[in-house]
This record gives structure tokens, C-alpha cells and sequence, in this order.
């Protein structure tokens, strides 16, 4: 009996597992595979040849997740925020060019970005890749861009496209690396692909090996990773919003050399750069791109990615009608309304979600809507006297015909005020210099002209200096309006949190050959005293070395010693390098000893010495402490090149 009990319990073990093994091979299980990488914050900065870096784009709360399901692969992409800087030296009037818009912050657990896909994987030699599911989703965005920037980021996309074109180009035997200027010009890419070694096709080719497919040729027949064709079954593409907002450039670009020129010719041009700075510049033009839904879709990657351009250029084409009522000069009056509907909606909306949610905190809910009509209200007015002011006081800047003039009260305008109280200050400061400017011009550019141009040019500095008097404290008086009532906006801009978001960092600092380095904090602040010294008079030095005494800062260049007041931006004053004899301490202060070349003894050297009060034989920095007068000697001891 117990002989029967054992072989009747075997059996029905083996009954069991062969049904398992029946349903396994039935339907067999796979367990997915999930892999989830997630990064508080990361930066990606963009660097041009110079090497200059361009932007620095900020994203927070990143979220990668990959499921392996064995027939399928879900991924999905999520970022919390996004900011874009630009890191480019003044004058620059957007120092954040792209931002979560204000409607869009309140929602603190909705991503700015989600995309989002389900791919079928791929059997070995199959060139189509099967999607059957595809999503976008992109938060509503502030877009704020000016004229320079725009031309600097595209141009530098256009000439890496052109690169990357030629180099494939190169690999295919049709053309030589060494003969081709864009790619000897491409300085991120492989020094042997610049043709600068023996073997520069091998390095070449295995360069372009790694290439991402979308870089490589679509018809090499050697690429069996190559797909030919995308099946997307469901595709979506959320509706996109966008307020975007543009400024026009007034003077010459930077760095760019005086030039010869007929007078009606400067005249016509000062003309023309006055009317686009007045009337080519807008405001927050709210965008709205409508969604792109396509089920089955099957095209080639190219194809796919000329429909989807398409289909947002036409959107953008319909939309552009609505640049017509932002524009600056005209106060943005698209903007006003919008401001003016949105306090309106708030003092109505908020006491009647309050009575619905928490009736305890009516009073609470009533006030939050006053306060929102009252800073809509007076922000939408004082933002509108503020650009028509502020446009005309660009536009009259530029007929002053004096193109350091101009540069310098761009780059001050650039610095928005934060509060009311510093709006006046900033606004009277302007008037001041508006007064002063057009006054002393009456002496100071037939001066300039004459030792320039002779006989002819004294006539044109008084032509010039009678135009200053009269376009100088005008558009000092405009820029007091402007000032004013921008920082009448900042304050009420604050009350709504409708403030813009600051810059993430600095712009980064380069090697002395121009070679990439580690981030430095203390280097990009001195690099960025060092570029808004004076109104960027001494931008294109290189930082070397700075500390921070107490009310001033010793900073060096590779040219200069300054000594500086961070807080404006001043020189208090600045010596050559070269000019140093060597460094003394005292108990309490670092002495610089200067020499000087004797002047001719002519009667302009004579006024010059009565009258030049800073021509010193030496230097005395003040220091706080034994340790600060011992680094600051050091510091420019160091710098010295002899």
C-alpha cells in the first residue's frame, strides 16, 4: 500500500510539471527588463571656435526609463525644467533666451518635456523600424531672442552642417580633406579628419563609423543597421505654446573696424539701424502651434522629418499675423489686453474657487484676486509706457551719429532695474549722461575729428557735436521714462511671480592656448568683471587672477592690473603690465611702482600733465588683512611678464 501511495504521488507530480511545461511552451513569459536613470540637473554648453561659449542649456529633474519586454522596448524621456542661456558679453538684452512660462510653473509635478515611444525590436537585417507608439509633449515655453544671437548660433550650426557634409564627402573618395577650408576650419572635429596627419583617411573613416545614422549617407550599401523606412502607428505630437519675444540690434556689430565712408552714406545708416532698433522689435507674441496626429505612418526617416518641419512651419505662418499687435514701439497692445484679462479673470475666479474649495479662506482667495487685478492693471500700463519709451530712446541713440555713445547706453539699457527705487535711480543716471554727453560733445568731437580727418573732420565733429546736443539729453530723457516705469513693471512683476529666472552660471572660462577646463566659479566671475569693465573696453583681454578687497576687487589680465568697484563696474583705475617697475608691501597695503615715458615738451603735453590728476608714479592698494596685501602682491607679481 505505501509502494502504490508513492508511485500514485509520483505520478501526479509528473502531471504537474508536464502541464507547466504544455502552458510554457503554450505561451511563453519574458520579464521585462527596466532600467531608470535619473540626473537632479544637467548642463550642456555650447562652444564656438573662438572659443567662446555661446549658450548653456540648464535641464532639472531629468528621467530616462528603458523596459526591455523582449518583442518590444518602451522609453521615455522627461525633463522637470528647462532653461537656455546666453553667455555671450554685452550688450545683450536677454541673458535667459528660453524658459518655462509663468502658466506653466504653478504646475510643479508636470514635466516641460515628455516624449515618449513604444519600438518593436528589430529582426536581424530588417530595415524598417516599427513604432507603434510615439509621443511628444512640450510645456508651454518663453522664447526671448535678440539679433545677435540669432546670427551667431545659426551661423555656427550652418558651418558644422556644411563640415559634416564635406567630411562624407571625404570618405567617399570624391573630394580631399586637405583641399576642403570648412573642414580645416572644423575645430571639433578629429585632428585627422582636418587632414593634419598621414593617415587621415583611416581616422576619417573611423570617425564616421561612429557617427550617429541620422549623420551617415542613407543609400551606403554597407550599413546593415541602416533604416530604410519608419512604420509609426499611432504618432502624437501635442500642441506646442510659445511667447516669444525679439530684439533688434542698434550699432555696428562688435569688433568691427572703422571704416572710410561718405557721410550721407553713415547718415543713411545710422537712418536705417535707428528705424529697426524703433519699429523691428516685439514683445511676448503668443504662439500657439496646433497638434500633429498621423496613424500609420510609413516613410523614410528624411521624409518623416521634412513632413513634421512642415507641418510647424505652416503653423508658424499662421500665426504670425499676431506680431502685428506686439510689436514695441506701438507699446505691445496684444500684450496690454492679455495682461488687462488676466487680472480681470483673477479678481472674479479666485473669491469663487476659494467659496468652492475653502470657504474659511474666502478673505484669503479675495485678496489674491485684488491683488492680481491691481498688479495685472498698473504692470500692463507701466510695461507698455516703458517699451514705446524705451524703443524711441533706442532709435534717437543711434542718430547721434557717435557709435561709443550708442554701445555704451546699449549695454546700460541691457541691465534691467529690479525694483522702482532702482528704475529712478538707473533713469535719472541716463538723463545725467544724456545732458552731459550732448554738452561736452560740442567740445570734445571736433577735437576727435580734427586730430582724425584734419580740416574736414573738425567741420564733421561740430556737425556731430551740434546733433549730440540735441538728440543726447532727448534720448536721455526718454531712457528716464523707460527706466522708471520698467521698474515699476519689476516690482509689480514680482507681486504675481511673473519675474524672468536668472542665469543658471557664468559664462565658462578657457585655458590659456584656448583649451577646454573644468567649470571654474572664481575664473568666470573675474572673466565676467573683466568683459563689463567700462562698458566692455577691455572684453577682449583674457582674465588671470583676481581678490576681493573689502568695497573694491584687484583683478589682472593678461594686459592690465585694475583695480575695480564691482558693484558699477568702474575702474578706479588701470595700469599696463608693462609700465610696472615691481611690487612693495607695507603693513597694511601693496605699493605698485610704475615708470613713465617722459612727454614731448609740447603745449598739449603741458595741459595734458596739469590737468591729467591720475598719471601716478605708483599705485597703493589698500588690503583688510596681512593675508590679503600677501596674495594681492603675490597676484601681481605673477602677472608681471618681466
Amino acid at each position: 500500500e505505501r509502494g502504490a501511495l508513492a508511485a500514485a504521488e509520483a505520478d501526479a507530480e509528473l502531471d504537474e510539471a508536464a502541464a507547466e511545461i504544455a502552458v510554457g511552451d503554450a505561451a511563453p513569459v519574458h520579464r521585462a527588463l527596466t532600467v531608470e536613470f535619473r540626473v537632479r540637473e544637467l548642463g550642456v554648453s555650447v562652444v564656438d571656435k573662438g572659443p567662446r561659449e555661446l549658450l548653456f542649456a540648464t535641464l532639472r529633474d531629468v528621467v530616462l526609463r528603458s523596459a526591455d519586454r523582449g518583442d518590444e522596448i518602451d522609453m521615455e524621456v522627461s525633463a522637470g525644467d528647462l532653461q537656455v542661456d546666453c553667455q555671450l558679453p554685452p550688450p545683450l538684452y536677454f541673458k535667459t533666451v528660453v524658459h518655462r512660462a509663468r502658466s506653466t510653473q504653478a504646475l510643479a509635478d508636470a514635466h516641460v518635456l515628455h516624449v515618449a515611444a513604444i519600438r518593436r525590436a528589430r529582426e536581424s537585417g530588417a530595415h524598417v523600424l516599427h513604432v507603434p507608439y510615439a509621443s511628444v509633449l512640450l510645456q508651454e515655453l518663453c522664447v526671448r531672442l535678440d539679433e545677435r544671437t540669432v546670427d551667431l548660433v545659426t551661423g555656427m550650426a550652418a558651418r558644422m552642417r556644411l563640415a559634416y557634409r564635406d567630411a562624407l564627402d571625404v570618405l567617399a573618395g570624391t573630394r580631399a580633406a586637405d583641399e576642403m577650408s570648412t573642414i580645416r576650419e572644423a575645430w571639433w572635429l578629429p585632428a585627422a579628419l582636418q587632414g593634419r596627419t598621414e593617415r587621415a583617411e583611416v581616422a576619417l573613416e573611423t570617425s564616421l563609423a561612429r557617427a550617429p545614422p541620422a549623420m551617415r549617407r542613407a543609400d551606403d550599401p554597407t550599413d546593415e543597421d541602416s533604416i530604410a523606412r519608419v512604420y509609426i502607428e499611432h504618432l502624437v505630437l501635442h500642441p506646442v505654446a510659445l511667447r516669444l519675444s525679439f530684439k533688434t540690434s542698434t550699432g555696428a556689430p562688435p569688433g568691427e573696424a572703422e571704416r572710410e565712408a561718405d557721410d550721407r552714406v553713415a547718415v543713411l545708416d545710422a537712418l536705417a539701424r535707428s528705424a529697426g532698433a524703433t519699429i523691428g522689435s516685439i514683445e511676448g507674441v503668443s504662439l500657439s502651434l496646433n497638434a500633429l496626429l498621423a496613424e500609420h505612418v510609413f516613410e523614410e526617416p528624411r521624409a518623416l522629418r521634412e513632413r513634421v518641419v512642415r507641418h510647424y512651419r505652416s503653423q508658424v505662418l499662421l500665426e504670425a499675423y499676431k506680431a502685428l499687435g506686439s510689436f514695441e514701439f506701438m507699446g505691445d497692445p496684444a500684450g496690454l489686453v492679455v495682461s488687462l484679462g488676466t487680472g480681470v479673470v483673477d479678481f472674479f475666479y479666485e473669491p469663487a474657487r476659494g467659496m468652492v474649495e475653502r470657504p474659511e479662506d474666502f478673505h484669503v482667495h479675495v485678496a489674491k484676486g485684488s491683488a492680481s487685478l491691481v498688479a495685472n492693471t498698473f504692470g500692463a500700463a507701466s510695461r507698455s509706457v516703458s517699451q514705446v519709451t524705451r524703443s524711441l530712446s533706442r532709435g534717437l541713440a543711434g542718430l547721434a551719429l557717435d557709435d561709443e555713445y550708442e554701445r555704451a547706453e546699449e549695454i546700460r539699457r541691457t541691465e534691467s532695474p529690479r525694483d522702482f527705487g532702482e528704475g529712478v535711480g538707473q533713469g535719472a543716471l541716463a538723463l545725467g549722461r544724456g545732458i552731459i554727453g550732448g554738452i561736452s560733445g560740442l567740445f570734445t568731437k571736433p577735437v576727435e575729428e580734427a586730430n582724425r580727418e584734419g580740416a574736414v573732420g573738425f567741420v564733421r565733429g561740430v556737425g556731430k557735436g551740434v546733433l549730440g546736443l540735441a538728440v543726447k539729453p532727448a534720448a536721455g530723457a526718454l531712457s528716464f521714462a523707460a527706466q522708471t516705469t520698467e521698474g515699476l513693471t519689476a516690482t509689480t512683476d514680482a507681486l504675481t511671480d511673473a519675474a524672468v529666472p536668472s542665469r543658471a552660471r557664468l559664462p565658462r572660462t578657457f585655458g590659456r592656448r584656448g583649451e577646454l577646463v573644468p567649470y571654474d566659479r572664481k575664473e568666470a566671475e573675474g572673466q565676467f568683471l573683466l568683459s563689463r569693465l567700462e562698458n566692455g573696453e577691455y572684453a577682449g583681454e583674457s582674465y588671470a587672477d583676481h581678490i576681493s578687497l573689502r568695497k573694491h576687487v584687484l583683478l589682472t589680465s593678461t594686459k592690465h592690473v585694475f583695480l575695480v568697484e564691482p558693484s558699477s563696474f568702474e575702474c578706479v583705475w588701470a595700469e599696463l603690465l608693462e609700465d610696472i617697475l615691481g611690487v612693495e608691501t607695507t603693513k597694511e597695503s601693496v605699493i605698485i611702482r610704475l615708470q613713465r615715458e617722459e612727454d614731448a615738451g609740447d603745449i598739449v603735453s603741458f595741459f595734458r600733465n596739469v590737468f591729467d590728476t591720475g598719471k601716478r608714479e605708483q599705485r597703493i592698494v589698500r588690503c583688510p588683512d596681512s593675508l590679503a596685501r600677501d596674495v594681492a602682491a603675490a597676484l601681481v607679481r605673477t602677472a608681471i611678464p618681466h
